[in-house]
């Protein structure tokens, strides 16, 4: 399920001849009611639209005429959030690749819940990262490599549309304290936000140190439709 969603319990292997053989004629325990419930009186199961968070159980059924018990695991599934900053400097797309995703991001059981289109500031860009809410991240905009008195300190990814003194989310400024733990995936799609590839102190490697589980980058220089 994802956070919200709703399914109908079936059962499988029927014998033809039995009576009492339809998910309302069990109990269910191992349920976590502030995340999930099933309706004893439909067999429907409906996952909290709060849930922030992945979440999973094992789930006993009880057949309440024979006593016969099963169990089965119920798994409500994280969110992901697409990000796509604007570019002055056009004809750079950086939102229609989010259309072109949806499909393959559902096929994996995450959700969609926001497609964050406009530009950020490095403190919402902050609480993004960090919010339990979602467990896949993917980011389109410009990225850059960053030093200080000329010496390459990391990269950093666009936030807003221009470049020339525009907000750059900076891998050798990001906050020591930011915990990175609830997402599975994140992607700056920009150029060189990878540079240095695992040698360097870029924000994918930063990202990884706040434990991010897997973050994908680019050490090179892309278009749009290459990203």
């Amino acid at each position: 399920l994802y956070a919200g969603g709703q399914t109908n319990l079936s059962i499988t292997r029927t014998p033809s001849s039995a009576y009492w053989a339809t998910s309302t004629d069990f109990s269910y325990t191992g349920l976590n009611l502030s995340y999930s419930r099933i309706d004893a009186y439909t067999g429907r199961v409906t996952s909290s639209s709060s849930l922030t968070t992945f979440y999973s159980t094992t789930v006993t059924a009880t057949h309440k005429v024979t006593g016969i018990r099963t169990t089965f695991t119920l798994v409500i599934n994280p969110k992901a959030a697409l990000i796509g900053i604007p570019s002055i400097d056009e004809p750079h797309d950086h939102y229609t690749y989010m259309e072109y995703l949806e499909a393959y991001i559902e096929d994996t059981r995450y959700k969609i819940s926001e497609n964050l289109q406009g530009q950020m500031e490095l403190e919402e860009f902050d609480e993004t990262l960090s919010s339990v809410e979602y467990g896949m991240l993917i980011t389109r905009s410009h990225g850059t490599i960053t030093s200080i008195n000329g010496v390459y300190s990391g990269t950093a990814l666009l936030l807003s549309a221009a470049q020339n003194n525009g907000t750059y989310y900076r891998s050798d400024e990001m906050s020591e304290s930011l915990d990175l733990s609830h997402l599975d995936l994140i992607v700056f799609a920009g150029c060189k936000t990878g540079y240095k590839g695992v040698t360097g102190p870029n924000l994918l490697t930063e990202c990884v140190e706040r434990g991010a589980e897997t973050v994908v980058g680019f050490t090179v220089e892309l278009n749009c439709e290459m990203a």
